[in-house]
């Protein structure tokens, strides 16, 4: 009975959330193009109806209760134009007060264009159950002669995702199953602007942090024993953020002096997205093929985000001891992105590698993941 119940509350809120939005004052571009999770990723971001490890948690809650009984993983990586970008920007930034002569220098030392995000996961699950905690960040900008800005973004949750059958066939023909993750997340966002007017340089800072809950729901239909659809849609419900904070300018006259404060505040509605899935496992040759679908259309806001398809495959070999994969998807400037990944299996879980650039050169990427599935 409470499984129904449970059914029937992800249903209606699909309902009245696809037939009701909340405008938001400010607009955030969402963090992650592709979740930078290692097996995942490999298989070019279509994991939404695989989903069998505690990555669930991430693509599609539904998953936890067609997965095995305890399972652990550690995963994370790097996307960006370069991975060691960040490295190099902030080495540059941190020597700025022993080595900048002046603003002009130290504007001299910083790179044309930043674009680099991160991700990290550590999840549990035991049955039907899961928990873990995730984070996203984002650092963008870009310099010219006259100055310098960058923002930056991080978003921090703990979660709880809960899964149960809505039937089963006998045999494990077919299976229906629900999920839904409780998220506490944490945002911080903040900006970095730095302005040579002549004899007049000036820069500022702000930084805001805001924290409240979020609900996820997913669905999992496993069509015959090769053949499963997922479906997931994050921000089911979400509470506003209010991010607030002083604004802070600063002159630099033989060194920076903090000349005002600004009172700032923005306010954040998380956006509800969605992703639809489908994965099919060949026999035989021990192959599964994944598509994923991302925004799809009506169960998406407009806010966050087009459409974006992600493809990808992951074969079994040398007696299920090795696992590569490969995949595809797009940037939502239109760059194509390929990926790639390996695992390495042993008895009890495995470790993964994942990786991905773009043919112009323009973007790479590395995943690591070490999993536990018992």
């Amino acid at each position: 009975m409470l499984k129904k119940i449970g059914f029937f509350i992800i249903v209606l809120s699909l309902v009245l959330l696809i037939s009701y939005e909340v405008e938001a004052e400010t607009t955030l571009e969402p963090l992650m193009s592709a979740e930078a999770l290692a097996r995942p990723y490999g298989m070019g971001g279509a994991f939404t109806a695989v989903s069998d490890d505690p990555s669930a948690l991430v693509f599609n809650p539904a998953g936890l209760y067609q997965s095995g009984r305890v399972g652990f993983l550690a995963s994370g990586g790097l996307v960006a134009d370069d991975v060691f970008q960040y490295g190099e920007l902030a080495e540059t930034i941190d020597n700025f007060s022993e080595d900048a002569d002046s603003p002009e220098d130290f504007l001299d030392s910083l790179p044309d264009e930043v674009n680099l995000t991160g991700q990290g996961l550590l999840g549990f699950k035991l049955g039907s159950a899961g928990a873990g905690g995730n984070f996203q960040a984002r650092v963008k900008g870009e310099k010219n002669d006259s100055g310098a800005s960058y923002d930056y973004q991080l978003l921090q949750d703990g979660r709880l995702g809960l899964s149960g059958d809505i039937f089963t066939i006998p045999a494990e023909v077919g299976i229906a199953s629900y999920g839904v993750n409780i998220r506490y997340q944490r945002l911080t966002r903040g900006e970095y602007e730095l302005e040579i007017n002549g004899n007049d340089p000036s820069q500022s800072q702000w930084q805001a942090t805001d924290s409240g809950l979020a609900l996820d729901g997913g669905l999992m239909l496993q069509m015959t024993p090769m053949v499963k659809l997922g479906v997931m849609i994050e921000n089911l419900w979400a509470a506003d953020l209010e991010l607030a904070a002083d604004e802070r300018v600063y002159s630099y006259n033989n060194g920076w002096e903090l000349d005002e404060r600004i009172p700032r505040q923005e306010k954040y509605s998380p956006a509800r997205s969605s992703r639809i899935g489908v994965s099919a496992r060949v026999p035989v040759i021990g192959t599964t093929l994944a598509a994923d679908i991302d925004n799809f259309p009506i169960l998406t806001e407009d806010k966050a985000g087009d459409p974006v398809l992600y493809l990808g495959f992951e074969n079994d070999m040398l007696f299920r001891l090795v696992t590569v994969r490969g995949g595809t998807y797009s940037e939502p400037d239109g760059e194509r992105v390929f990926t790639a990944g390996f695992g390495l299996n042993f008895a009890g879980g495995s470790a993964d590698l994942g990786a991905g650039f773009a043919p112009g050169g323009n973007r790479s990427s590395i995943q690591a993941a070490v999993s536990l599935d018992l």
